[in-house]
């Protein structure tokens, strides 16, 4: 009984994303310790900026736009109309963001080499081609799942976890030393993982009706905004330790090392969240508002549960887990400062719980500001902690925590704010017709 309840409240399709998503976070691990085992400390800080970069960038700016591709797609599926002409329009729309995004960070090619890579042109190379490839795979993602096609969308995730893992572990056994070519095919996995699904998205595209921007949504611009000052959030603390310490010894090395093990509850979520949306964008659509929060409670202390569950992994078990992955030598970081981290990470997945429901209610403004409070924060309290005696990867912890907790305070005040009237306008046009 119990069993069925936990799986009565997780959203349709999010075993098969679930799946995918386990093997492209195990190889992700596995990469990430391959490349700690084989490059230099200066040179593994590169990668750890060069990492919370990418994937700030890349997934920050395309998947809002991949699922304003799968929510149109859905649309016109109901209308038995085609897709072949919004996906022109997606398709420009991408290239036009990647180009302009690519263009900026080739400007500033040499102060982000040797400010943020350590040294490394070939991360520069890795990462602007990651921006292509991620435009690509989240447009192709935005397809499969807009035709609920949930195993391929999940062989999708899987299949870019795999091309990363396997280019990584050749590079490895032939003892490649230099990091750099760890992040050219770690920029090259998202364009070689769209590959093998061309034939299915081919056939998945029909002709149909002339497509505007409108049909992508009018908020697609808060859309962007959030994800992306979301993922900024979120691997603030690794980009931030990683440029200030990567000259000056191990300790970035530690945190990065660190900072993985404490993202695990995070990455779990993720698969939830991409099967999470449709289902309540379509209880809001239906105007079932007692329903969406029933089921959206259930969800939410599932995952109260889950960040529980994952603190007190950290509390007892996480210095010993980092050692046995990363090695002794490669993991020193105190509990205390390990534990901040990992209830700073169970914050941001409560936080990014919550965005959902208010994008799912429409609440998209909110949802920006939150995260924008949430960067500010960060920022702010980074510049205070660096006038102070306090250690990096302490103040880093806690500023990354700080953020999160105020991104979580302004989307539950919001989100209880905008369901409550909700309800009370169901009760009342149910009393009415009654």
């Amino acid at each position: 009984m119990l069993k069925q309840k936990i799986l009565d409240t997780v959203p349709r399709g999010t075993f098969a994303i679930g799946s995918g998503m386990g093997i492209g976070a195990i190889t992700g691990y596995i990469v990430v310790i391959a490349v700690n085992h084989s490059v230099g400390d200066r040179q593994y800080a590169g990668f750890g900026a060069f990492w919370s970069l990418i994937f700030v960038v890349g997934p920050g700016l395309f998947l809002p736009l991949e699922q304003e591709i799968s929510r149109a797609i859905s649309h016109r599926a109901a209308r038995e109309d085609g897709s072949a002409n919004l996906l022109k329009l997606v398709l420009i729309m991408a290239a036009t963001l990647a180009l302009v995004v690519c263009l900026i960070a080739a400007a500033f090619t040499k102060i982000i080499v040797e400010s943020v890579f350590h040294g490394s042109n070939y991360l520069q190379l890795g990462f602007i081609l990651g921006i292509i490839g991620y435009g690509l795979l989240h447009c192709s993602r935005g397809v499969l799942s807009g035709n609920h096609k949930f195993g391929a969308y999940g062989t999708s995730l899987a299949s870019e976890g795999i091309v990363r893992f396997t280019a990584v572990m050749i590079l490895s056994a032939l003892g490649v030393d230099h990091v750099g070519p760890y992040g050219v095919v770690m920029g090259l996995s998202p364009i070689i993982a769209v590959i093998p699904f061309i034939p299915l998205i081919k056939s998945l595209i029909t002709p149909g009706t002339h497509a505007s921007k409108k049909e992508l949504g009018t908020a697609l611009s808060y859309l962007v905004s959030s994800s992306v000052l979301s993922q900024a959030l979120a691997y603030s603390s690794l980009f931030i330790i990683n440029v200030i310490e990567g000259d000056t010894g191990q300790t970035a090395r530690w945190f990065t090392n660190a900072f993985f093990i404490a993202r695990i509850p995070v990455i779990g979520f993720m698969a939830v969240q991409a099967a999470l949306l449709p289902k309540l964008s379509t209880f809001h659509s239906l105007g079932e508002h007692s329903e969406f929060r029933h089921q959206f409670k259930k969800l939410f202390y599932f995952v109260l549960l889950i960040s529980t569950i994952g603190i007190i992994f950290i509390a007892v078990a996480g210095e010993q887990t980092g050692m046995i992955l990363f090695g002794k030598e490669n993991f020193n970081i105190s509990n205390i400062d390990f534990l901040i981290l990992a209830v700073g990470s169970c914050l941001f997945l409560t936080a990014q719980t919550l965005l959902q429901a208010c994008i799912a209610l429409q609440h998209y403004k909110v949802v920006t500001v939150a995260y924008l409070f949430g960067v500010f924060t960060t920022i702010i309290t980074t510049l205070i902690f660096l006038t102070t005696e306090i250690s990096t990867v302490l103040w880093v912890s806690l500023s990354f925590s700080a953020g999160c907790i105020v991104a979580v305070c302004i989307l539950y005040v919001a989100y209880e704010k905008v369901i409550r009237n909700y309800t009370k306008e169901e009760m009342v046009s149910s009393t009415a017709a009654i």
